[in-house]
Formats: structure tokens, C-alpha cells, sequence
């Protein structure tokens, strides 16, 4: 008996590490984005598909120059489209 709650108890550790795994790395990407959004949002900036596209590019790993002057020729000041870059890229 004690084996069999040994195996049940070991089967369910690894599934929790493996749905923990599966949320880890599907879930960021679409909050990064989000992030680099809210930020230009909550600086009094509108949110339009420049933006959007601009905080998409950001996620790439080699996207941050391109987020921030995607943000900057939309008219968004240079701190805020730095954070905003950088909070994509994270």
C-alpha cells in the first residue's frame, strides 16, 4: 500500500512540475506585450495598431531597437518608449 501511495504521490508531483512548466512558458509572451502596452496607455498615450505592433516587435529577442523607434516616430517620448521596449522584451 505504502508503494502505491508512493508512486500516486510522485505521478501527481511530476505533473504539477509539468503544467507548472507548460504555464511558464506559454503565458509570458502575450503579458510582455501587454506590459510594453499599459505602460504607453498609462503615460496618456494612445494605444493604436502602431503601438501594438511596436510592443509585438519588442518580444523578439533582437526587437528592442526597432520597439523603441516604432514608438518614437508614433510621437511617444524617449523614456517611455525605452520602458515600454524593455518591459516587452522581459
Amino acid at each position: 500500500m505504502a508503494f502505491r501511495t508512493h508512486r500516486i504521490t510522485r505521478g501527481l508531483a511530476v505533473l504539477g512540475l509539468t503544467a507548472g512548466t507548460v504555464l511558464a512558458l506559454a503565458s509570458p509572451a502575450q503579458a510582455n506585450a501587454l506590459a510594453c502596452r499599459d505602460h504607453v496607455k498609462a503615460n496618456g498615450y494612445q494605444v493604436g495598431p502602431v503601438v501594438h505592433a511596436a510592443c509585438a516587435e519588442g518580444e523578439q529577442w533582437d526587437g528592442y531597437p526597432r520597439c523603441v523607434d516604432q514608438l518614437l516616430n508614433a510621437g511617444v517620448v524617449s523614456a517611455v518608449a525605452e520602458t515600454a521596449c524593455f518591459q516587452a522584451g522581459s
